[in-house]
């Protein structure tokens, strides 16, 4: 038997704030998108940034700013949680009598 090893991975929630507020630029307009505080949303991103150890926002007086390491891994992340999204609403779809779940992959 093979064993390969696990790369850990960040907590999605973490992820998910990081996202939304690399697109707003802001932790303030992603805790209304995510329906948490503006603290909450700080919180997650700094855990993310200690579990990768990359600082991926300046944070400053009057808001943030992404780093061009945040830059960088926002765009590489920003497609898979599209992905997610997209695949939760077609199953979301096809619960209620919409779409069958065998067309998911089928989308792009």
């Amino acid at each position: 038997m093979t064993r390969h090893a696990v790369t850990p991975m960040p907590a999605l929630l973490w992820v998910r704030a990081f996202e939304a507020a690399a697109r707003h630029e802001s932790f303030v307009a992603a805790g209304r998108e995510l329906c948490v505080s503006a603290g909450a949303v700080s919180r997650a991103v700094k855990l993310l940034e200690m579990f990768i150890g990359v600082e991926l926002f300046v944070r400053q007086a009057r808001g943030v700013t992404l780093t061009g390491a945040g830059r960088a891994y926002a765009g590489a992340i920003t497609p898979a949680i599209r992905q997610i999204a997209t695949a939760s609403a077609a199953m979301y779809s096809s619960a209620r009598g919409g779409v069958s779940g065998s067309q998911i992959s089928t989308w792009r």
